[in-house]
């Protein structure tokens, strides 16, 4: 892992195909930073840890960056926003990874309380499927 990226630098990638309605095959890339840490950030002072990921090949090409209580936290919600980011497309229809639901990507589960960080599920009690508006990409409180 490493602290502090001078510039955003793909570690792993997916690439998918949108076919267009005239039948085009066009290339869709998600491109995935390593997760990083950014030391005393938090509000106990802990570092938060850091995943960019970048799509391209849609209309409007994005860059994100999604943050975790590890690495692995970081890049896990990275790879689901990215999900979440793909299937929101207009190109979205015409997309396919293999048949693969989500495009391969991991599903949005929430399964700790809605205190935790990452998101609700609509007023409270934690658990269950989210969707992109109530994902909340922050750390945990106490990490």
């Amino acid at each position: 892992m490493q602290n502090a990226p001078q510039q955003f630098q793909a570690f792993v990638s997916r690439s998918m195909i949108y076919t267009d309605s005239n039948g085009v095959a066009n290339p869709i890339f998600v491109y995935f930073g390593c997760p990083y840490s950014i030391p005393g950030t938090d509000p106990n002072g802990d570092p938060i840890w850091v995943c960019q990921f970048q799509t391209q090949g849609f209309a409007s090409d994005e860059f994100h960056t999604v943050c975790g209580v590890d690495g692995v936290h970081a890049i896990y919600l990275a790879l689901s926003l990215a999900g979440v980011r793909v299937a929101a497309q207009p190109e979205a229809m015409g997309l396919d990874w293999g048949g693969a639901l989500n495009f391969g990507f991991p599903p949005i589960v929430n399964p700790l309380p809605a205190t935790a960080g990452i998101g609700g599920n609509g007023g409270g009690g934690g658990g269950g499927m989210i969707n992109s508006e109530d994902l909340q990409l922050s750390p945990a409180p106490g990490y």
